[in-house]
């Protein structure tokens, strides 16, 4: 099992200002449930952060399936 973080929506929404701190907060409780649990937490935000992301209008969806490989 694997749990993935939660991504942040796009800097350019009005709602980033406030959501993307919150997911910050919740993926930290996500790591640290993976860990406590034994499974693997795999942090993708960082993409988000560091790559030209394509959004959809609402600015949280993206708009092709991003696929990157695993190492």
């Amino acid at each position: 099992m694997y749990v993935l973080s939660i991504t942040p929506i796009d800097t350019a929404t009005p709602l980033s200002t406030t959501m993307n701190p919150q997911f910050e907060t919740f993926n930290a409780a996500l790591q640290k449930m993976a860990k406590e649990k034994g499974v693997d937490y795999i942090d993708v935000a960082p993409i988000f952060r560091e790559h030209k992301i394509q959004y959809d209008e609402d600015g949280s969806s993206t708009q092709h399936l991003i696929c990157w490989p695993m190492k």
